[in-house]
C-alpha cells in the first residue's frame, strides 16, 4: 500500500479523483482500502460534508462544515480526526494550494468512514481507525461578479414531490440507496429531481438540496424547519442569515403539500450546486423571472461572507 505523508507531498502531485488519508497520510493505492459507497448507500456507514471551495477565496464556511461533520460523527459515536476547525481547515489547506485546486473552483467532498464496523450495527468497533475518505470534482463557478458567484449555471430544474423518509434526516449520512431510487424514477417521469414530503404531508427538501419557496401574496421567503425532516444544510443556514441584510424575511415553517399552489418562484441550495432555481413542481409551473433576480442578490450577500 502505498502511504505518502500528506504533509510533505510534493507540490506538482495531482490528486486522483478519490483518495483516502490515514493518520495524514494520503493512500494513492484505494481501492486496496475497503471502500465506503456499498456499505455506505445500503446501511449509511459513513457521514461527510461538502464544501465550495474558491481560488482566491478559499473554502466557503468551513467552521460550519466542521462542526456538523463532528457532531454527525459523534452521533454514530465514532471520533473525528481533527481537534477544531483550526486543524481540519489547515489539513485541507495544504492540499488545496496545489494544482489544480488553485485554480479552479472545486466540490471538495469529505467522508468520514470507520474502517471496521458491522453493517448491522454502524457503531464504531473499539480502536477501529476512521479513514478520511476525499473526492473532488470541478464547479462551473462564474467568478467574475458576486452576484453570479453562487447561482447554479445551469438550467432552472423541475420536481416531483414524492413520500419518502429519510432515515436520520438530521444527520448527513451517505445512505442514498432508496432515495437514488425515488430520484430515477422522478427522472423516468420527466423531472429533474424529488421533492421529498413527509408520510403526514409537510414539505423536507429535494434529494440532496433544500428547499426554498417565494410566497405569493405577501412576498415572504419560506423554507421548510428543521423539524419537518430537513437536513440543516450550511449553504441553507448561510442563506437565512443572508437574507436579512437584504430586507428580506426568512420563515422557517411547517410546509404542507398543499400550500405549494400559494408559491410563484422556489430554488434548491447546496454547496455543489449553489443556487438552483426550479421552474415545475409536480403540474404547479412557477415563474423564475424574479428568482433569478433575488438568487443574483443573495449570491452577493453569500460573496461578503467569505471575509466575515
Amino acid at each position: 500500500m502505498t502511504m505518502t505523508p500528506a504533509s510533505t507531498l510534493p507540490e506538482t502531485t495531482r490528486p486522483p479523483a478519490e483518495w483516502y488519508t490515514l493518520n495524514d497520510a494520503l493512500c494513492f493505492e484505494a481501492e486496496r482500502l475497503p471502500h465506503p459507497l456499498p456499505a455506505g448507500l445500503l446501511r449509511g456507514v459513513g457521514v461527510f460534508t461538502a464544501i465550495r471551495w474558491l481560488p482566491g477565496l478559499g473554502p466557503f464556511r468551513l467552521t460550519q462544515h466542521y462542526n456538523r461533520l463532528r457532531d454527525n460523527a459523534a452521533f454514530y459515536g465514532w471520533p473525528c480526526p481533527w481537534p477544531d476547525a483550526t486543524a481540519f481547515g489547515k489539513s485541507l489547506a495544504d492540499l488545496m494550494a496545489r494544482p489544480p485546486f488553485n485554480t479552479r473552483p472545486t466540490l471538495l467532498r469529505v467522508t468520514l468512514l470507520p474502517l471496521y464496523t458491522s453493517l448491522d450495527d454502524p457503531k464504531l468497533a473499539a480502536n477501529s481507525p476512521v479513514a478520511t475518505w476525499l473526492t473532488h470534482r470541478p464547479l462551473p463557478v462564474d467568478m467574475d461578479e458576486a452576484s453570479r458567484l453562487f447561482v447554479n449555471t445551469g438550467r432552472a430544474r423541475s420536481l416531483q414531490t414524492v413520500s419518502f423518509e429519510r432515515p436520520h434526516p438530521g444527520v448527513k449520512h451517505i445512505n442514498y440507496y432508496m432515495e437514488s431510487v425515488s430520484v430515477q424514477a422522478a427522472v423516468d417521469a420527466g423531472f429533474d429531481d424529488v421533492l421529498r414530503r413527509s408520510a403526514q404531508g409537510l414539505i423536507q427538501e429535494a434529494s440532496r438540496a433544500n428547499i426554498f419557496f417565494l410566497r405569493s401574496q405577501d412576498g415572504v421567503v419560506l423554507t421548510p424547519s428543521v423539524a419537518s425532516g430537513c437536513l440543516p444544510g450550511v449553504m441553507r443556514q448561510a442563506l437565512i442569515e443572508a437574507a436579512p441584510t437584504l430586507g428580506l424575511q426568512v420563515l422557517e415553517d411547517r410546509i404542507e403539500a398543499g400550500q405549494l399552489a400559494e408559491m410563484t418562484g422556489a430554488w434548491m441550495s447546496n454547496s455543489g450546486g449553489g443556487l438552483i432555481p426550479v421552474d415545475r413542481i409536480d403540474d404547479h409551473a412557477l415563474s423564475t423571472e424574479a428568482v433569478y433576480v433575488l438568487l443574483g442578490r443573495l449570491s452577493e450577500a453569500l460573496a461578503a461572507m467569505y471575509t466575515q
